[in-house]
């Protein structure tokens, strides 16, 4: 009872947010659609006014802020447009809506990074009875603050040919923080492609690089897995953060779906993009047709880390629920489980994991839905 009690407490609506324009006007729009939701986020985000407002003051935060803004107007302008759409439409300063978009990088370099984020199972797994189920499910956990105030968004980008005429086409359906770009939790484009993202804490962080959030937006733009690939191996600047990337894509004329996770690391100095890619192909025998993954490098070992109590936890939980095959609704059973009393993979907030689940989802290829309400 006293868990009935717990989930029914959140949020039970989630807007969402259909629109279509150049990227500029789509940022025009979320800003305008979502205006109340960004001031009231960022009015009252700890991180944003107790650590990232008052480095940003600072000549070194100053100098930092000015290195990730022109990695972004360098590799991505055209994402600083849908940025400037949003602050203008929004009525919030732009630098506290950049701020935003590299919190992560920030608040790693003043050694205030949260470790804590989402779990995720991949299932690419063929039963005794012939039954595909291939599935990426995804907990996005974060604070309370997200929770009340996330939205979907739903564009239709068409570049403006005279800015950017080799630019293609996107569009997309992505579960989104206020003020936000999209494309950094959980999202589907018209090209099949599905994603989600885990958040991961290295302890070196790169500058003059393209933030997570940047990169992860980027991701809408991709035809394919390789594609995909190709955006995290050869941005110029490379990464400035650590992130890790679950996707999936039905093949064309075929039944086939393919499915990866990519952990993405911070690029050193002129050294090439470190990333690691685990393949997950549809197979008969259920260890190698699931994966998890959770807030921590689990296959490159050279990275230094922090990591937290969760998601050691969380891993050591789902091992043991997934020891036996599992089809959709076990997969959701799972990531609802909050048998551990203080790190539940189904997280409520409660000290010392200050962190909450509030939505679950599971990307699919007809765009529709992408999040659900707590399990």
């Amino acid at each position: 009872m006293a868990e009935q009690t717990t989930r029914a407490s959140h949020t039970q609506s989630l807007p969402v947010l259909y629109v279509r324009g150049t990227h500029y006007q789509v940022g025009v729009e979320m800003g305008r659609t979502f205006k109340n939701n960004i001031q009231v986020y960022c009015s009252e985000s700890s991180a944003l006014n107790e650590a990232l407002l008052p480095y940003y003051y600072t000549d070194e935060g100053k100098t930092v802020y000015n290195e990730y803004h022109e990695a972004m107007r360098q590799v991505y302008p055209q994402y600083e447009d849908e940025l400037r759409g949003i602050s203008q439409s929004s009525g919030v300063e732009f630098h506290k809506i950049f701020l935003l978009h590299i919190s992560s990088e920030l608040l790693g370099l003043l050694g205030k990074q949260a470790t804590a984020g989402c779990t995720d199972i991949m299932l690419n797994y063929i039963d005794y009875q012939g039954t595909q189920h291939s599935v990426i499910a995804h907990n996005e956990d974060g604070d309370r603050l997200t929770e009340r105030l996330a939205y979907v968004v739903h564009a239709h980008i068409k570049p403006d040919p005279d800015l950017y005429p080799h630019l293609p086409t996107e569009r997309f359906v992505s579960y989104t923080y206020p003020g936000r770009l999209p494309g950094n939790c959980m999202t589907v484009n018209h090209h099949g492609l599905m994603w989600s993202i885990n958040i991961l804490f290295p302890k070196n962080i790169g500058r003059r690089r393209t933030g997570i959030y940047t990169l992860t937006r980027a991701l809408a733009s991709a035809k394919s897995l390789e594609g995909a690939q190709a955006i995290i191996a050869d941005d110029p600047l490379g990464c400035g953060y650590g992130f890790s990337v679950n996707l999936s894509q039905k093949q064309k004329n075929s039944s086939e779906i393919l499915m990866m996770n990519i952990e993405v690391a911070p690029r050193a100095h002129a050294t090439p993009q470190p990333y690691h890619i685990k393949r997950l192909p549809t197979s008969s025998d259920w260890e190698s047709g699931v994966a998890f993954h959770f807030n921590m490098y689990e296959r490159m070992p050279e990275v230094e880390q922090h990591t937290d109590q969760s998601s050691v936890q969380r891993k050591r939980t789902l091992l043991d629920l997934a020891r036996l095959p599992a089809d959709f609704n076990k997969v959701l059973d799972i990531l609802g489980n909050q048998d551990h009393p203080v790190y539940p993979v189904y997280r409520n907030g409660t000290p010392p994991d200050t962190f909450a689940t509030f939505a679950t989802g599971n990307p699919q290829d007809d765009a529709e839905p992408i999040a659900s309400f707590p399990i």
